[in-house]
This record gives structure tokens, sequence and C-alpha cells, in this order.
């Protein structure tokens, strides 16, 4: 399996540490971290993830709360939701399970546990998304031409670029 991409969403520096603490193999990288604001959907669609963990309190997981990650529509992207939380009980599962998210993990869950259920529940998500044809979505590439004077081939050459990446299948604007 290749390198698996996490984006660490929560308010608390406590649940940003334990996260990267908990990944800490060359299995995992740690892309990005972002709180749990409006423009959250934006900043994990940036960072194209296998997987979002949202690290917040028992406390603060209500249907609010369930219900905005369920807005982001993790899995049109191939990426799956986890929350990790101090305690964690049966009415938090199922309330979770409901809106889609594919583990409610215990803050003190050991490293090694943590990462094999990472790890299947991407193994998984890849399956699935192979059985139901979503793509994967990859970061764009922006190339730029530019030079001081007019009428040196820039036009030219950005077109040429666009048709050559177009028949070898690319999208391009």
């Amino acid at each position: 399996m290749s390198e698996i991409n996490v984006v660490v969403c929560s308010e608390q520096t406590e649940y940003r540490v334990a996260v990267k603490n908990l990944l800490e193999t060359d299995d995992f990288n740690v892309i990005g971290y972002c709180g749990i604001e409006a423009d959250t959907k934006t900043k994990i669609q940036g960072y194209v993830p296998d997987v979002v963990v949202f690290g917040v309190e028992s406390d603060d997981i209500n249907d609010e709360f369930l219900s905005f990650i369920d807005d982001l529509d993790l899995s049109s992207s191939g990426a799956a939701a986890v929350i990790l939380t101090d305690k964690v009980t049966v009415d938090i599962v199922n309330s979770a399970a409901q809106y889609g998210i594919r583990q409610v993990a215990a803050l003190n869950t050991s490293a090694e546990e943590f990462s094999a259920n990472l790890k299947k529940i991407v193994s998984n998500e890849r399956k699935f998304s192979k059985k139901i044809n979503v793509e994967k979505k990859q970061r764009s590439y922006v190339y730029a031409f530019f030079s001081g004077k007019g009428g040196v081939g820039k036009t030219t050459i950005a077109t040429n670029l666009a048709v050559n990446l177009a028949t070898k299948g690319k999208k391009t604007l």
C-alpha cells in the first residue's frame, strides 16, 4: 500500500499532537492541519487526503458536528472520516456511523492499533471507490509563461502545451 495522506482537523493542539504521534511511521504522511470552521471543506479539498481525522472532545460530538462532517462530502473525493475523542461511547459510535464516519477511536489508543485501523479503512475505501468509479482527485498544476516583451511566442507555447496535455488525457483550461 502506498503512503497514506492524513489531514488533522481540530481546534485543540492536544489532539493535533496526539494524531501526529499516533502516525509516526513511514506509512503515513500528515499533510495538513485545519480547524473546524466554515472554510474547512476548501482546505481539505486542497490537501487531497486519504483520511481526515477529527480530534474533538466527546461532549462536542453532537448532531450539529456530525452534520458538519457529512456536509464536507469526503467520500466524493475518496477520503474517509475518522473521529479521535477522549471518551468513546456506544451512542457516539452509533451516531457517527449514521453520518458515514468510518471509525471513532479513543485518544489513548495505541499507535499500532490506530495505524492498523487506518490502513484497513483506507484499503476498504480504495476498493469501494474502484467499484463505484470514484477517481482520487489530484492537485492541479498551473503553468505560466511570461516575458517582458510581446510577440515572443508565449501564447503559442501555452496552446501547444495544453493540446499536448489534453491528448494525453489530462484536463486543461
